[in-house]
């Protein structure tokens, strides 16, 4: 039994060698294609002529040498020549992508003189890049957009996304997992928050793959109402990049209203074209040459900073409590007054901890006109379903779950003798202490 088993493990040894020699000549026979076909591609193509020619003779090099001699799978293949291709150029749009079914997909789509039904089908999917609609505590809209998807596509869900937050008092949109999309896009979306009548002309491009011109231009004509009169904080993050960047670059220039919070985003400027490389290879390359730009900002390589520096998991807390600020401070009435410190004190509370002495927690703990305040393990509660008390302060509380009303405890002669349930409607409810 134990010669058959060593036999058996020889024989496999064999195959596994047989087929990794089989494996290796296949991988260097593909090689060479596609490095031919990579070094033309980039000389004619890349944005930058001089950075192509030095990719295409360092990638020329390199294969003669035979440094790719060890690679045995496409997937690896791309990797290392990515490795390169960034060390050259520093350029994160650039890059060879392994993705046979995708290949298919361009050449078919070539082949129709049309968009692919399996890409719009996926971006309506995603619901054209529009993740998340909301209006935020303070009336402050919020937008999570994911994509900028073509206005041939979704310029109608554009328009109604903006439509529903016609009436906010500030807007956040979230960019922080945005990684560009169609500029028409961009640019159709930034008209709603720049105040003029003009096309403003924001860049003119030059395609390097089939001589054709791109005007980068605000549209004469948008539906609905503009939104240029309300502070709007954009979230960012080092995934935010491309055409997301260039809407960031377009707002902070064309409008004084606009806040940037999160992180410095990727750097990637140049718009790219992917191209089908034989039957399993994608380039992606930089491939249209600025020929005008009224944009200030350049983000490429650099990305475009903050104006408010922090964490990307602490951009839309720390953007909603700016806005809330800036409201409380241009507030006219009492009642704005009231709305937004509601709003401000209990995001503040839920996301700062404001820490309350033991003994003055304990001190709240009894029966107050038959509602009871618990002490539990350092924390009060309050009534049967001991919903938990989150404090703003030593005394004022928020009742978790519940957003309409407060709670504020009341001391005489440093004795607790009530609370009173403050209402969001401006009223309250006092209860004493038994």
């Amino acid at each position: 039994m134990k010669k058959n088993v060593i036999w058996i493990t020889a024989a496999l040894l064999i195959l596994f060698n047989g087929s990794l020699s089989a494996q290796k000549g296949m991988a260097e026979s593909q090689q060479s294609g596609i490095v031919e076909d990579l070094c033309k591609k980039l000389e004619k193509y890349y944005t930058f002529s001089d950075v192509g020619k030095e990719l295409s003779a360092a990638l020329s090099e390199k294969f003669k040498k035979g440094d790719f001699s060890e690679i045995l799978s496409p997937e690896q293949f791309s990797e290392e020549l990515n490795r390169l291709f960034f060390k050259i150029s520093q350029d994160k749009h650039l890059k060879l992508i392994y993705n046979p079914e995708r290949v298919k997909e361009i050449k078919s789509a070539e082949s129709e003189g049309a968009a692919n039904e399996s890409e719009i089908e996926g971006e309506r999917r995603r619901n054209f890049g529009f993740k998340e609609l909301k209006i935020l505590d303070g009336s402050i809209g919020y937008m999570n957009l994911s994509d900028f998807c073509s206005v041939k596509y979704a310029g109608a869900k554009a328009a109604t996304a903006i439509k529903f937050l016609s009436d906010c008092n500030s807007l956040i949109i979230d960019l922080r997992q945005n990684g560009g999309g169609s500029d028409d896009m961009v640019v159709f979306l930034a008209s709603y928050f720049i105040d003029s009548d003009e096309s403003i002309v924001f860049g003119i491009s030059y395609s390097t793959i089939d001589g054709t011109y791109y005007t980068s231009m605000m549209p004469s004509y948008i539906p609905g109402k503009k939104l240029i009169d309300i502070p709007i904080y954009i979230l960012t993050s080092k995934a935010t990049a491309s055409a997301a960047e260039a809407f960031i670059s377009i707002l902070t220039q064309y409008n004084e209203n606009v806040i940037v919070v999160g992180r410095k985003t990727r750097g990637a400027e140049n718009p790219v074209n992917h191209i089908p490389l034989g039957d399993e290879y994608i380039l992606r390359i930089p491939s249209w040459r600025k020929i005008y730009s009224s944009l200030k900002t350049k983000w490429e390589g650099r990305g475009i900073s903050p104006h408010i520096n922090v964490a990307e998991n602490k951009a839309l807390v720390s953007a909603h409590l700016a806005a809330l600020n800036k409201l409380l401070e241009n507030a006219l009435t009492k009642d704005e007054l009231s709305h937004y410190q509601w709003a401000y004190d209990g995001i503040k509370a839920l996301n700062e901890s404001v820490p309350v002495a033991d003994d003055i927690l304990k001190a709240y703990e009894g029966n107050y006109d038959g509602r009871r305040i618990f002490y539990i393990n350092g924390e009060l509660f309050y009534g049967s379903q001991k919903q938990r008390l989150i404090p703003v302060s030593e005394d004022y509380f928020l009742v978790e779950s519940i957003d309409y009303f407060r709670i504020r405890f009341v001391k005489e002669n440093n004795r607790v003798i009530a609370f009173e349930r403050n209402f969001i409607y401006g009223y309250s409810t006092r209860h004493s202490k038994k």
